[in-house]
């Protein structure tokens, strides 16, 4: 019996889910999506969804942004003399650069096609 068969099995044999019978028989699964038509924000300005589509459109994925901010303000602490801030924002300093890291390791483990934890 292959997977899909025991699933169908057990739904059918279910009186609340054998309404689902045939929908799972058909159910045509392709793991490709467009976030946008069903894009919903939780934030205060929902309103701007099309002008998000636009950025991410012209400019690129958060993630993309996100990287080149990074990448700038790692330039600019890398000028700083950590040991002269305080204790708290030298801690603030060393979670970005370890954020910076973290992203960077993600996206080469990516490309290297190593698979990552999520």
């Amino acid at each position: 019996m292959s997977g899909s068969e025991g699933i169908v099995r057990l739904v059918s044999g279910n009186p609340v889910t054998g309404a689902f019978h045939n929908f799972l028989r058909r159910w045509d699964y392709r793991p490709v999506t467009s976030w946008f038509p069903n894009f919903v924000t939780v934030n205060w300005n929902a309103g701007d969804a099309e002008i998000e589509k636009k950025v991410l459109g012209d400019v690129g994925s958060y993630g993309l942004q996100l990287s080149r901010l990074l990448a700038a303000v790692e330039i600019l602490v890398g000028q700083l003399d950590l040991a002269s801030l305080p204790p708290d924002q030298q801690k603030v300093v060393v979670r970005l650069q370890d954020l910076a890291a973290a992203a960077r390791e993600s996206v080469e483990g990516y490309r290297a096609g190593t698979p990552g934890d999520g």
